[in-house]
């Protein structure tokens, strides 16, 4: 009756409560991936420009508002010190999509269907709020303190797993930074050997991955710490677009880096939308 028998752990939320988790890769790996398109960030900012309060809604176990297929439910079973149970709603965690909801009839939809709502995750009107990874204020948008935080307050990697952790908490936060991608060339060009090092074929010719202990360097250490300094040192506000005025494009390289910004003249200052950089390949085209 039950495909996979999976034994739950529990941790703690950030607000002290318990949640239970599944182990469900098994179960992911076997599904079949519905390809429809996450939103683009910056397209979902384009939509509270000229906005001057915000209101957010955090629905009580959300997940759990979804009702499963009866055909799927007995590949959601997991086994605790009560018995053999199976999910009736969507776990939190396994594939699939999710839920769609017109966004102009969600406090309708919730009454209609007697979703609660998490008070103490709803914000309404304000005029800033935090969304994912940023603040979003009136035109303006600025990265979330706590992850600045988190930013500031991470240690120099020692192995691969961290470098690319540090990678994944600043690249969120690029198009904040000019010349993101020369700041770090360094820490490119060692994560760069560290994969050559890092990965070999096995007899089946199938490629794996070993851990090794990175080889930090001072031009790292340099690039490391400037990067977290102008992150976390300086207010960056980037603003909205606005279609209606022109827009100011600047552009500058190196030998091995090129970037730039797009701008836009409002009351008198040019302010920036957003950075670009990248890094130059070897190849050399004439």
């Amino acid at each position: 009756q039950f495909a996979l028998v999976i034994t739950n752990q529990n941790c703690k939320k950030t607000d002290g409560g318990i949640r239970i988790t599944h182990d469900y890769r098994i179960l992911n790996d076997l599904t079949v991936k519905d390809a429809y398109p996450v939103p683009v960030i910056d397209n979902v900012f384009m939509l509270v420009k000229d906005s001057y309060y915000f209101t957010k809604k955090y629905c009580f176990s959300g997940f759990y508002k979804i009702k499963l297929d009866s055909n799927s439910r007995q590949f959601t079973s997991f086994a605790c010190e009560m018995g053999l149970f199976q999910f009736i709603v969507m776990p939190m965690g396994a594939d699939r999509r999710l839920h769609y909801l017109n966004v102009l009839a969600v406090v309708e939809a919730l009454r209609k269907h007697k979703i609660k709502i998490k008070l103490s995750k709803c914000i309404a009107l304000t005029k800033k709020v935090k969304f994912l990874i940023y603040v979003i204020s009136f035109n303006s948008l600025k990265p979330d303190p706590e992850k600045l935080a988190a930013i500031s307050n991470f240690q120099p990697p020692t192995n691969m797993q961290q470098l690319q952790s540090f990678f994944g908490l600043t690249g969120f936060y690029r198009k904040f930074i000019e010349s993101y991608a020369k700041i770090v060339k360094p820490l490119y060009e060692l994560m760069h050997l560290q994969n050559l090092a890092s990965n070999f074929k096995n007899k089946n010719g199938k490629i794996l991955t070993r851990r090794v202990v990175l080889d930090w360097n001072q031009d790292a250490d340099d690039s490391f710490y400037l990067l977290k300094k102008i992150i976390c040192s300086y207010d960056h506000i980037l603003v909205l677009p606005d279609f209606s005025k022109h827009f100011i494009v600047g552009t500058d390289e190196c030998y091995y880096a090129h970037g730039g910004v797009v701008s836009q003249l409002l009351k008198d200052v040019v302010r920036p939308i957003a950075y670009y950089s990248g890094q130059f390949t070897k190849t050399l085209n004439w």
